[in-house]
């Protein structure tokens, strides 16, 4: 579970992992209804010493420098009661519009983040999809769920293929995010039709971690209570 709050120029979500609630507290009644570890998945290569831990630390700012003050503060003020399990540092372009109101942000295989995504203008189904509620116990009520993974994107392999080739994997037009075959990005994806042309999946490469200008830095970090 998780809440955010926010402090000059940088921005702090805090989550709470399963473990937390495994006994050494006395917080096993007070587990929320939905958290698990994270399960793998098939073909993960998984280190075990980056996987897990009882608190998720995100900080985003708009410099790493600010983002390492913070999290030096953070931990400055856990005293002995924390121990860093892993960190992962990442970055991301900021959001904007071209005149046309198509959206600039894109990642690192150049297609836009979030298309598809729920409204969250839409008060009604961000109640129903993301903020928890009914059945949780009442310090988690109206907070949510956090999943962290880390994916490598093989972008020198990807940068080779064509572009009709890379939207056919993606269902959406690279230049507008639209599903292919419609015109706009807010148009639902015809998920029944099947295209009988193949695709295939990025290799794992390393990953891509040099921070752009008008970015937002941000750093996630797992933490081990050692109470």
């Amino acid at each position: 579970m998780m809440e955010a709050g926010e402090a000059p120029a940088a921005t702090v979500t805090l989550a709470v992992g399963a473990s937390m609630f495994d006994g050494r507290f006395g917080l096993a009644g007070r587990r929320p209804r939905y958290l698990r570890p994270m399960p793998a998945f098939p073909h993960d290569v998984l280190d075990a010493a980056q996987c897990h831990g009882d608190l998720l630390l995100q900080v985003c700012a708009e410099t790493p420098e600010r983002v390492r003050a913070v999290v030096d503060g953070i931990a400055a003020a856990g005293g002995g009661a924390l121990r860093q399990r892993w960190r992962l540092d990442g970055f991301r372009p900021e959001n904007g519009v071209t005149a046309s109101g198509v959206a600039t942000s894109r990642n690192l295989l150049g297609f836009r983040d979030g298309a598809g995504n729920p409204d969250p203008a839409d008060r009604m189904l961000m109640d129903r999809l993301v903020w928890a509620d009914a059945g949780e116990p009442g310090w988690a009520a109206g907070g949510t769920y956090a999943v962290v993974r880390s994916i490598r994107l093989a972008t020198r392999l990807w940068d080779r293929d064509a572009v009709p080739e890379q939207e056919a994997v993606f269902g959406r037009r690279r230049a507008d995010g639209a599903p292919l075959g419609r015109s706009r990005e807010d148009e639902p994806l015809r998920l029944r039709r099947r295209s009988r042309r193949a695709t295939r999946a990025c290799a794992p490469a390393p990953v891509a971690k040099s921070p752009r200008s008008s970015s937002t830095t941000s750093t996630v970090s797992r933490w081990s209570a050692t109470g």
